[in-house]
């Protein structure tokens, strides 16, 4: 128990240092990192922490399993409720997205979607799938839900648990304080409340936001 402790505060201190502090920003900045050479840090970074969050939840994810295994139909049910509340959420805050852009004539450019394009052009694509695609959404379940909406749990209601979790994730993902980055925030915001609805209505079951946030980056990367 006490090495599983010690295993969640590592995982969890190394990711928000890293990332939500922009820690690999810093390190590739100190080292005067090349492009490339940032990516492979990040890639680095994400094996380490997705192995991590395995050893750290380990008991939980062995249990989480065995439900699953015992409740396939229902389990399946989950998965494509999931995906339908995920997938409308995405088309609205979609039309939102582009609504607003022309209201307001900004011009939106996500950094977040450059840089996939630029890790696509310079490393092997599946690597690239298996780490941004797989790794990556892994950690952020870890983290986001498994990790922050538990301990937020402790202390305040699921409605509050939820909202700064959803709003840490998709603040997470944008790359510097600019309009285009804010409708980047506003694309990822829904996502992060759906998964973690989903986290909690299903007693704590990380498969199941693992597989919709997998599915999601995965085909966003391959369409």
């Amino acid at each position: 128990m006490e090495k599983q402790r010690k295993s969640v505060i590592v995982f969890a201190v190394l990711y928000s240092v890293m990332f939500l502090m922009r820690g690999n920003r810093v390190i590739g900045s100190l080292f005067s990192l090349t492009s490339e050479q940032r990516i492979f840090f990040q890639f680095v970074l994400y094996i380490l922490l997705c192995l991590l969050g395995i050893v750290a939840y380990r008991e939980e994810l062995q249990q989480k399993w065995r439900w699953i295994r015992t409740h396939k139909t229902k389990s399946l049910g989950i998965l494509v409720l999931g995906f339908i509340m995920t997938s409308l959420a995405d088309t609205l805050l979609s039309l939102m997205v582009v609504t607003l852009t022309s209201v307001f004539n900004v011009e939106w450019i996500s950094t977040n979607s450059n840089t996939v394009a630029f890790v696509f052009n310079n490393f092997s694509p599946i690597i690239s799938i298996l780490i941004l695609g797989v790794a990556g959404p892994l950690v952020e379940e870890f983290f986001f839900r498994q990790f922050l909406v538990g301990r937020l749990l402790e202390k305040c209601s699921k409605t509050v648990a939820i909202a700064v979790s959803a709003l840490l994730f998709a603040l997470n993902h944008a790359q510097r304080l600019q309009t285009s980055e804010l409708l980047t925030i506003l694309l990822h915001l829904p996502a992060g409340i759906i998964w973690g609805i989903l986290f909690l209505r299903t007693n704590k079951n990380i498969y199941f936001s693992s597989c919709l946030h997998i599915f999601n980056n995965v085909t966003a990367f391959l369409l």
